[in-house]
């Protein structure tokens, strides 16, 4: 993602993105098609805008304006920061029930579960290949 995406997201949601997100997406590491690229923390500028657009019920615990949505495991959980989070930790929304979980303490975290995601993924890929495939 480029600088003036992230600028882009920052005005027209009037919020102040973490410096450790905005580096992060600046130098994102995983490839489009990727789960973590595609789901788990997207660089989509578009996608994230229509992700943080979205009305949810949070709880009073969570303060609708200190939240910025990262990405989505693509069933029932949205991932979030806190903008005031110094760690810059991730939480997850569940949609269904409109709990919310810690799932990482600091963003750094975040990014060691979403590596370990996607090499199982790219192993299970690899397993559903068929025997012509593996020519390849």
């Amino acid at each position: 993602m480029r600088h003036h995406d992230l600028v882009r997201l920052e005005r027209e949601l009037a919020i102040q993105l973490p410096r450790q997100y905005r580096d992060f997406m600046v130098a994102y590491p995983f490839s489009r098609s990727s789960w973590a690229g595609d789901l788990g923390t997207p660089d989509d500028v578009d996608l994230l805008l229509d992700l943080n657009r979205e009305k949810r019920q949070l709880s009073s615990s969570v303060a609708s304006g200190d939240v910025f949505f990262i990405g989505s495991d693509g069933k029932e959980a949205d991932y979030f920061i806190r903008l005031s989070d110094p760690a810059c930790g991730v939480s997850a929304y569940d949609t269904g029930t409109h709990q919310v979980s810690a799932r990482t303490k600091t963003f750094d975290d975040w990014l060691s579960q979403l590596r370990v995601a996607n090499e199982s993924d790219a192993i299970s890929q690899r397993a559903i290949r068929k025997w012509w495939q593996f020519w390849k």
